[in-house]
């Protein structure tokens, strides 16, 4: 990941989401992935640790499931 954000073009956000917390991602750019440092939940649908994500829709509501705080890496560009 770490990489990436070096790349000409790319920008790279970090969020963190408490214990049963949840954000919302407005998709920004063309391009845009998400990292998830816990296990999630996104629109309902399960998200597991490590998993990466390409976003495609407008806006997604993230929840925190795990019983640590979320790191949330946002890649656009």
């Amino acid at each position: 990941i770490c990489p990436m954000q070096h790349q000409v073009g790319w920008t790279m956000e970090m969020k963190d989401i408490p214990v049963g917390g949840t954000i919302d991602s407005p998709k920004v750019g063309n391009e845009m992935y998400l990292f998830f440092g816990q296990g999630c939940e996104v629109n309902s649908t399960a998200i597991n640790k490590h998993d990466v994500k390409k976003q495609t829709s407008d806006a997604l509501s993230i929840e925190n499931k795990s019983d640590k705080f979320c790191r949330l890496i946002r890649m656009y560009r």
